[in-house]
């Protein structure tokens, strides 16, 4: 499977506190259950990043498969104005917000460039205290013939001020791809089809670059997944016993857990 739901280190360009491996949450569900609950649907992870500091943390944002309004535009579900502010109001240095937007596999046909681009400059509208600070580029392709387009998303982007930037191929990628993103999710499927073979981890595709996001886990924290993945130096993770069509629309119920699990890895 390539690509997180749509319906979804080291960073130079950023101050993230110095640890092993980071978490990557891709959080999609609006932060509001009901009218003036108090971004409840996003408290595990609100907790989690004031809770642990010492663990990096980017959250993926998904309003309505991208940012949900125009350039110019303050987002059409205004919870997020209070919520983003409240999920990265930590004492540390250890959270990233970032914003999703598809690219339909690099064809132009099925995502235009110009579309693409209407998203970037839709998250980059945002007022400050709630704007995204990079890009989750989502349906990316893994073969070299793109490398250059999504090279122009990644720099259209950071001149717009968001600068980290993560591809999600969901597989290994043409290690171009590296040069372009902060972050690579470099296996994203079921857990049960997850192997560590799957991942290469060398000088040209850099672990501490990639992210491996696994759904339909066990109803326990994979442990000791989480400490072999930090052994070979995987920068980013996020395992969810939440499934299929939409593995992503509710938190884990074990994520205390994972987030103590890796946080005892650094």
């Amino acid at each position: 499977m390539k690509g997180l739901l749509s319906g979804t280190i080291i960073l130079a360009c950023t101050s993230f506190v110095a640890a092993t491996t980071g978490i990557i949450v891709p959080l999609y569900v609006s932060p509001k259950i009901v009218f003036g609950d108090d971004c409840a649907a996003w408290a595990p992870e609100i907790a989690a990043a004031n809770s642990h500091h010492s663990v990096p943390f980017i959250f993926v944002i998904n309003p309505n498969s991208g940012p949900g309004n125009a350039p110019g535009q303050q987002p059409l579900d205004t919870n997020y104005e209070q919520c983003v502010p409240e999920l990265r109001n930590s004492t540390g240095n250890n959270v990233q917000v970032i914003g999703y937007i598809r690219t339909g596999y690099g064809n132009p046909t099925t995502r235009p460039v110009a579309d693409v681009e209407k998203d970037i400059d839709a998250y980059a509208g945002w007022d400050a205290r709630w704007r995204p600070t990079g890009i989750f580029f989502d349906e990316v392709t893994d073969g070299a013939t793109t490398v250059s387009l999504y090279a122009n998303y990644s720099s259209y982007a950071r001149n717009k001020g968001l600068k980290t930037i993560v591809f999600n191929p969901g597989t290994k990628p043409d290690p171009a791809y590296y040069a372009s993103a902060d972050v690579i999710v470099s296996a994203e499927r079921a857990f049960s089809d997850f192997s560590d073979s799957l991942l290469e981890i060398d000088s040209a595709n850099p672990g501490s670059k990639q992210a491996v996001i696994l759904y339909a886990t066990p109803s326990n924290s994979p442990t000791s997944t989480i400490n072999d993945l930090a052994r070979r130096g995987v920068g980013w993770v996020y395992f969810t016993d939440d499934v299929l069509d939409n593995p992503y629309d509710e938190s884990p119920t074990y994520f205390s857990q994972e987030v103590a699990d890796v946080d005892a890895t650094s």
